[in-house]
């Protein structure tokens, strides 16, 4: 580095020697004009170049020691700071070594835990202090304190790294960092604490410390998290990004319901050993080819967890995988000293033999029947006086093709087998027929044809 200064420096300043040496020598103005051109021609890209690069040089180490500010300009992606920043919004960060870092400060920061990307989050805890969530609220050396810029005054319930009613020391050179968004941030209360190296900006605050008092407080109300529900958001978020749907099935959240316990009941050896859901599903003889596990605490609903998946890099790229076919959800309750909460497990799996929902089986066998009846009853139109034969070919056509349809995927469902490629576009196919015999039928029947009025929608999409 010192070698390479050296010569910038050399390259700098040679143009400015050559020039004074030519000024100094005896030859006619008209010589020295000319070589002055030509050194100007010969270095002057060269000597930009280094004059650039000193300034580079120069600018860098001065922000190095704080004394020039480095401002930088980006759009927020997430809801992770609301109220405070919004999602989009364009925000501008400046210099941590120029301007410090202190409680209630917002600060950019990347490190491995965050995937290489950047978190935006506000600092609550600094270096040597000891950092707490009991029933909803951030205690600091064991006191409440108000935080008036979290979102809708939201509890704060612990995760991974720092569960309910545990206490950490923030080490020195760290922080203690937490989204305004409180149910939603993926943070320190999972991925820990963030050295002072990693912020790479900041956006001063004036927040000042100041402890809860006990009128202050509020009770939380506890929540119900429902399988289906969170499946049903989980797919609508699927469906939007264009991939293929999940489902879900009693077995898978018995597993998770377990699982939850399982974390509850030994909470602290599987935090320090974290013992993979792969033990619990091979203890049991659940046969996988993948599976993933999200767990997550506090009294939360179905929207906020997902918020929460998509907040992280990491697990949304699992929730949005092509490669998992099923997920179940568990929840048990724990009781940790005076903290009590939820445990919360999300296990996705992409089992070695498929596992359907019972109803949509039983919805493929509907369908089974309601096309062999359709095309009995259509078979005695054949030849009909007055009958309209074209219609009438047409309509048995679509409905043999509707009927060995639902039999291949029935049975398959049946035997637990895999739907293939071919599968999944033969049910898409299906519900085209079933939409073009439907009008077909009530055009020909006149809405009137007993025993068929109306053709069963049943259960299709998978």
């Amino acid at each position: 580095m010192k070698d390479s200064k050296q010569i910038l420096l050399y390259v700098l300043f040679l143009p400015i020697f050559l020039m004074r040496d030519i000024f100094r020598s005896n030859r006619s103005l008209i010589k020295k004009i000319g070589w002055i051109l030509l050194i100007l021609i010969l270095f002057l890209r060269t000597w930009w170049g280094a004059v650039n690069e000193v300034k580079s040089i120069v600018d860098s180490t001065f922000f190095d020691v704080g004394i020039l500010d480095k401002i930088t300009h980006v759009p927020v992606s997430g809801t992770s700071m609301l109220p405070t920043i919004k999602d989009g919004e364009d925000i501008t960060l400046h210099s941590p070594k120029k301007y410090g870092l202190a409680r209630g400060d917002v600060v950019s920061f990347t490190n491995e835990a965050t995937g290489g990307l950047h978190y935006l989050k506000r600092i609550v805890g600094l270096p040597q202090e000891q950092i707490s969530i009991k029933n909803g609220y951030v205690y600091i050396n064991n006191q409440p304190i108000v935080e008036k810029y979290t979102l809708n005054k939201l509890p704060s319930f612990g995760n991974t790294f720092l569960a309910d009613c545990e206490v950490v020391t923030v080490p020195k050179g760290h922080f203690f960092v937490m989204g305004d968004n409180r149910t939603v941030s993926f943070d320190s209360r999972a991925i820990g604490f963030v050295d002072k190296e990693d912020i790479d900006g900041v956006i001063k605050s004036d927040q000042k410390l100041e402890v809860l008092n006990e009128s202050q407080r509020v009770t939380i109300v506890p929540k119900s998290i429902q399988a289906e529900t969170f499946l049903k958001k989980l797919n609508d978020t699927r469906y939007k990004e264009k991939i293929s749907l999940l489902v879900t099935h009693t077995t898978l959240n018995q597993l998770a319901t377990q699982r939850a316990k399982e974390i509850s009941d030994n909470f602290v050896s599987w935090k320090k050993d974290s013992v993979p859901v792969a033990d619990l599903l091979d203890k049991i003889g659940y046969r996988y080819n993948l599976v993933h596990e999200y767990v997550t605490f506090g009294y939360l609903d179905e929207a906020t967890i997902l918020s929460q998946i998509l907040e992280s890099t990491t697990q949304k790229d699992e929730f949005l995988s092509t490669k998992y076919t099923e997920v179940g959800i568990g929840v048990a309750e724990k009781t940790d000293g005076e903290c009590t909460y939820p445990v919360i497990s999300i296990i996705l799996s992409w089992p070695s033999v498929p596992t359907y929902d019972q109803k949509v089986v039983d919805g493929w066998l509907r369908e089974v029947t309601v096309t062999n009846q359709l095309l009995s009853n259509m078979q005695g139109w054949v030849g009909a006086v007055g009958a309209d034969q074209d219609k009438v070919r047409t309509i048995i056509q679509y409905a043999a093709e509707e009927n060995q349809i639902a039999t291949r995927i029935y049975d398959k469902m049946k035997k637990s087998e895999w739907l293939t490629q071919k599968d999944y576009q033969d049910v898409k196919r299906y519900d085209e027929l079933v939409i073009l015999n439907n009008q077909l039928v009530n055009e020909f029947f006149r809405n009137s044809i007993q025993g068929i009025t109306t053709y069963p929608e049943g259960i299709r999409r998978l």
